[in-house]
């Protein structure tokens, strides 16, 4: 359950505003939503895909034989052209507006539940989970102190009892016990805050990653679903020789190769 209604949620604040999938964008971005659901310019699920909505992969992810398309390289991946890369948002606090009304093929509800962020908060809460700082006390690590318990805000970092309509006896129990899936955000975020106190631009390059809690939730379930399915890779009796099919060049395997050795990509 924690891995359902909270933990496997932290991609959520990865999703962009809008993404162009391929040449027949024009180069404009589709929105993730518009406010249509059957429109060809928004990328809402839940239907037929499209056939104007194919990716490239190219615009998402970086080639692993060009240093170029890497993070934070220039010219061309750091430009506002058309074959700039998309990479996702950094794990933090925020998500962007699209998701704050989704549209009614996903949440044909009243505000505020048709913000992702309210209907996350909610089915954890209805799912009665266990707070960010109970689960790491079951797992004997430390929790997060009352100062990394932030959001990230247009106007900087901000406590629960510097935002404003959460008052002082709020501000003082979500400090006390944080809804799992914010935890797991905040835990992401450090990357970015550490060392400069509430200061975000100062380190506007530093990368995130899950953290204690929301990475072992993670690897603990898929361990788990590998372990228990006696098809799985894990069960066979030459598990323990086995070693990944990567060409002999490559330290790495990456999504790109997968895609690529599926055809996908060229």
């Amino acid at each position: 359950m924690e891995f359902t209604a909270a933990a496997y949620r932290f991609a959520h604040s990865m999703i962009r505003n809008a993404y162009r999938l391929n040449s027949n964008d024009d180069f404009f971005p589709i929105r993730i939503f518009n406010g249509k659901d059957n429109s060809q310019r928004s990328l809402v699920g839940f239907g037929e895909l499209d056939a104007h909505h194919q990716v490239n992969w190219r615009l998402l992810l970086p080639d692993p034989a060009n240093p170029d398309t890497l993070p934070g390289k220039a010219p061309e991946n750091n430009q506002d052209g058309p074959k700039r890369l998309q990479f996702a948002y950094k794990l933090d606090t925020n998500i962007v507006n699209p998701l704050l009304v989704l549209p009614p093929r996903i949440a044909d509800a009243p505000d505020p539940f048709r913000a992702l962020a309210a209907r996350n908060l909610m089915r954890g809460y209805n799912f009665g989970l266990p707070s960010g700082q109970d689960v790491a006390a079951a797992f004997e690590i430390p929790c997060l102190c009352a100062d990394d318990l932030v959001i990230r805000t247009p106007s900087g970092w901000k406590a629960f009892a510097d935002i404003p309509g959460i008052d002082a006896e709020s501000a003082a129990a979500l400090t006390a016990a944080t809804p799992l899936w914010l935890y797991v955000l905040m835990e992401a975020q450090q990357g970015i805050r550490r060392e400069t106190g509430f200061d975000d631009e100062s380190h506007a390059g530093e990368t995130t990653a899950l953290g204690d809690v929301g990475g072992r939730i993670l690897l603990e379930v898929f361990h788990g679903i590998l372990e228990a399915d006696t098809q799985s890779v894990v069960a066979d009796p030459a598990a323990e020789c086995w070693q990944p099919l990567a060409h002999p060049d490559r330290a790495t395997l990456t999504l790109w190769h997968i895609l690529q050795y599926a055809g996908e990509i060229d």
